[in-house]
């Protein structure tokens, strides 16, 4: 039985081979039915609009790569990964940096050029070195939920070992993506037709076995990490406002009672001095009895400082959610594309060229979440007197328009307006 199956296997990955090679043939024949391949060969349906899409990815790879270098750099230079948040946040920097610098261009070229120049090498590592740094954030994004949970609704409780758990993030994403080397083939043309060494063909096998990997992965690597994600947030947002709300009912009542407490005080020292101005007792009794009714001025700063602890976390709760939500967004797309592909069934001309399309836009469109992280890390520390100082050099009109209010405003422009309403 097993000697009858592995020669039909062999056939199989044969016949592939062949018809591949055809494709290859076709694809590369000119005018006069010659081969004509060229290392720098773009490929036919993407030769109108690859200026434009180098553009966009040049512009991805420049400001992602220069901004998560400055977020790593901030967060060493001022020691801030000694907290788990910003730990986990410089994580995310280099699996940032990474994407920009060796998976962007390398996928670039994959996509645009028409023959694969790479080697048998990248054929192979290139498809995991691309599913590696976005495995990576994603469970990293995963343990900045646990830690933000235990830190909210746990406090006594100690936080997650920042670096144990980076290290193990980084070291199941590498164990998840050694198995899509499997489904991967390279064809060497230099050994069919010498005139072409250096040329070679790396194409996916398609087939149920891969079908089924992809869905395993979308399930285990997307859509539960953002489901879990998604409902430790929810408890964090909620307690946050269940705190807030509590200190605000604390602080109502705590103004009521002084209120109360200092009309008492009032009462009694008018009453007591009244009396008779011989008994010290009186002034002692009434400010004992406003020291009853009022805390003292140190629960009150301490009150204070747990409330602004709380607002603290709230904004900061809001910035890890938009970090999350922008990154899911951003490769959903590509997620569910990697679904549809081993169903799309025989691939014609047509089908071609817009899954080349399709493919490059929303691959941009994942490594565009390389440049929100800085954006929306620097968005969070900002102080909100920078904040309204950028608004106001972006927003030009509104400073026009509040410099001739304020002239109108001046006395003298008033001065001269009464005076011609006057007259």
């Amino acid at each position: 039985m097993a000697k009858s199956e592995i020669p039909a296997a062999k056939s199989v990955s044969e016949i592939t081979d062949i018809n591949v090679l055809i494709k290859w043939i076709h694809d590369n024949m000119d005018e006069n039915d010659t081969i004509s391949a060229e290392w720098n060969q773009i490929r036919t349906n993407l030769s109108i609009l690859y200026p434009v899409f180098v553009f966009f990815y040049a512009i991805v790879a420049c400001f992602g790569t220069l901004s998560n270098v400055c977020l790593f750099w901030i967060i060493v230079r001022r020691q801030l990964f000694y907290d788990p948040t910003h730990f986990f946040i410089g994580s995310l920097a280099i699996s940032d940096i990474i994407k920009t610098t060796l998976v962007l261009p390398i996928t670039l070229s994959n996509i645009l050029l028409r023959n694969w120049i790479l080697g048998s090498f990248l054929c192979y590592f290139l498809p995991m070195l691309q599913s590696f740094p976005i495995h990576v954030s994603m469970l990293t994004f995963v343990i900045i939920a646990v830690d933000r949970y235990r830190l909210i609704l746990y406090p006594m409780k100690p936080r997650v070992p920042a670096g144990l758990c980076t290290i193990a993030a980084w070291g199941i994403s590498v164990c998840l993506v050694l198995p899509i080397a499997v489904y991967f083939r390279f064809i060497n043309i230099g050994d069919l037709l010498p005139e072409y060494d250096g040329f070679g063909i790396c194409y996916i096998r398609i087939g149920e076995n891969y079908a089924e990997f992809v869905r395993a992965i979308f399930v285990t690597m997307y859509a539960v990490p953002l489901a879990v994600i998604a409902f430790l947030h929810i408890k964090v947002s909620a307690e946050l406002k269940t705190q807030i709300s509590t200190f605000a009912n604390s602080n109502g009542r705590q103004e009521e009672r002084c209120s109360n407490g200092d009309d008492a005080y009032n009462h009694h020292q008018g009453t007591w001095s009244s009396i008779t101005q011989n008994e010290p007792e009186s002034t002692s009794i009434a400010s004992a009895h406003k020291q009853d009714m009022c805390t003292t001025e140190d629960q009150v700063s301490n009150q204070n400082e747990d409330e602004l602890d709380i607002y603290k976390e709230k904004r900061n709760q809001q910035y890890m959610i938009s970090m999350v939500t922008v990154f899911g967004f951003c490769w959903c797309p590509l997620h569910i594309m990697a679904l549809v592909v081993p169903f799309v069934g025989e691939e014609t001309e047509e089908k071609e060229n817009f899954m080349d399309i399709t493919y490059i836009t929303f691959s941009w469109l994942g490594f565009l979440a390389t440049c929100t992280n800085p954006v929306l890390y620097a968005s969070w520390k900002m102080s909100d007197r920078t904040k309204d100082r950028l608004r106001g050099y972006l927003n030009f009109s509104n400073r026009c328009r509040t410099v001739f209010t304020g002239r109108t405003n001046s006395p003298s422009v008033r001065e001269h307006n009464n005076l011609k309403v006057s007259t």
